[in-house]
């Protein structure tokens, strides 16, 4: 299941905000990565030498690399999250300034689910969109 928000261009959500308000409302929810797309370049920094020997070249590694920051420029700040929704469903993913993307096997109906929806509306920054069987 993959549940995604994604505010209208030009806005922005206060990343801040939301993070205390989830962490708030879904008690054993957590922060799994502070900085994820800083994260994301430390790692492909870190897996450099790995890419070239899989015949990765330079200018590809820097093109993934400048994949990462653009997608950081893009999207503004994010945070990896996990989120318990019930007792055998976590949802995980991102929070970031320019979307929410949160993906897990959930079995529905499920209240606490329902709850976080409910809690997404109310953020009042774009549609929510529920993808299920993916």
């Amino acid at each position: 299941m993959i549940v995604v928000v994604k505010p209208p261009y030009e806005s922005k959500l206060d990343m801040l905000d939301v993070c205390g308000k989830l962490l708030a409302l879904f008690p054993g929810s957590i922060i799994t990565e502070p900085d994820c797309f800083a994260a994301e370049q430390q790692n492909l920094a870190a897996k450099q030498l790995a890419l070239e020997s899989q015949g990765i070249t330079t200018d590809e590694y820097q093109l993934l690399l400048s994949s990462a920051k653009a997608k950081e420029l893009r999207s503004g700040p994010g945070k990896a999250v996990s989120i318990p929704i019930g007792s055998e469903c976590f949802l995980r993913g991102m929070l970031c300034a320019g979307w929410i993307d949160l993906r897990g096997e959930c079995h529905l109906p499920n209240p606490e689910f329902e709850r976080l929806v409910r809690f997404l509306e109310s953020l009042d920054i774009g549609p929510v969109s529920i993808y299920r069987d993916v």
